[in-house]
């Protein structure tokens, strides 16, 4: 192992995963077989993860389950192949909300280093990391630390994140604890108040969707393919009143896997994380009509609504349901 201290900086944000040279969705899901196709696939402890779909939920602190551990894990892959480097002592430097550093920055520590030593895939390939150390920063502090001996007299710092702003006065070059803030409404929650607007005013509401993405090819041609679907689902979008809020993937799996999947993105929609759901057609996910009906019932049960680009919004009217 080369002992060159790696450090890598990671922002654990509710909406996404960045380091200095990496942005993506901070969600994080089991896969239950074994994938045929491994991009942004996390394998560890002898399981495998799906890295980057739809977002976590919000929860009172990032310690609650293996969520962040797992998406530390990915973030950490990704710098290291930018590095040329699949083995690596590492040096983590995050971050905490300001005001929750205090009470939660002990837990964070012990969070990220309960394994010293710690063997994993990324994308099928392999990394050994040795975890030297943590270092937690106060978010919105750490971001402007090196601009405060150029500010004025009195600054206010706002860092206004998917769901939190931290607000930090800056009195005399001196960061006022004291007075410091974390509103708990941020970029997520203002488009969804801004959504509400719309619809007192113009009575049309927003509905937040996830895509689901199904082609039946060689696993060569799958991820084009499915991107290609994709673009024909955001160009049906455009000017209508359905927004794209996740994207999930066959990835080229069997039917039995897309029965699966559609469980998981209905209970989405029955604990209100999303409105619904779209596809491109109705065959991508069903062979059969019966499955068709059975699929758009448990969607219309569950209190949302689907929709295909081919046929549109889709439900079955029935009396007394």
């Amino acid at each position: 192992m080369n002992n060159k201290l790696e450090v890598i900086g990671i922002d654990h944000g509710w909406s996404m995963m960045k380091t200095i040279s990496q942005v993506f969705v901070t969600g994080v899901k089991e896969i239950t077989t074994t994938p045929a196709l491994f991009g942004d696939v996390l394998e560890y402890e002898g399981k495998f993860y799906k890295v980057g779909t739809v977002r976590q939920e919000v929860k009172d602190t990032k310690v609650e389950d293996d969520s962040f551990y797992l998406l530390t894990l990915a973030a950490v892959a990704k710098e290291l192949k930018r590095r040329g480097l699949a083995e690596a002592k590492v040096f983590l430097a995050v971050g905490l909300p300001l005001t929750r550093f205090g009470a939660e920055k002990n837990d964070f520590i012990k969070y990220l280093t309960k394994n010293k030593r710690v063997s994993f895939k990324y994308e099928n390939e392999p990394y050994y990391i040795e975890m030297d150390d943590v270092a937690v920063f106060p978010q919105c502090y750490a971001a402007v630390v090196d601009k405060i001996p150029t500010m004025a007299k009195k600054t206010l710092i706002v860092d206004i994140g998917s769901w939190t702003i931290d607000i930090m006065p800056v009195i005399n070059k001196s960061p006022d604890e004291s007075k410091c803030v974390t509103i708990p409404k941020g970029l997520i929650t203002c488009m969804r108040s801004i959504n509400e607007q719309c619809v007192r005013q113009l009575k049309k509401k927003t509905i937040e969707c996830i895509e689901y993405l199904s082609v039946s090819a060689p696993l060569d041609k799958v991820d084009r393919l499915e991107d290609k679907q994709s673009k024909y689902i955001h160009e049906y979008v455009k000017n209508k009143e359905y927004m794209i809020v996740g994207t999930e993937r066959r990835h080229g799996f069997s039917q039995n896997d897309v029965d699966r999947q559609w469980h998981q993105i209905v209970d989405k929609i029955r604990k209100k994380q999303v409105d619904g759901v779209i596809v491109a057609n109705m065959s991508v996910i069903t062979d059969n009509l019966i499955d068709a009906f059975i699929k758009i019932a448990q969607v219309q049960d569950a209190g949302g609504i689907i929709v295909t680009v081919d046929d549109g919004r889709l439900a079955m009217q029935l009396r007394g349901f």
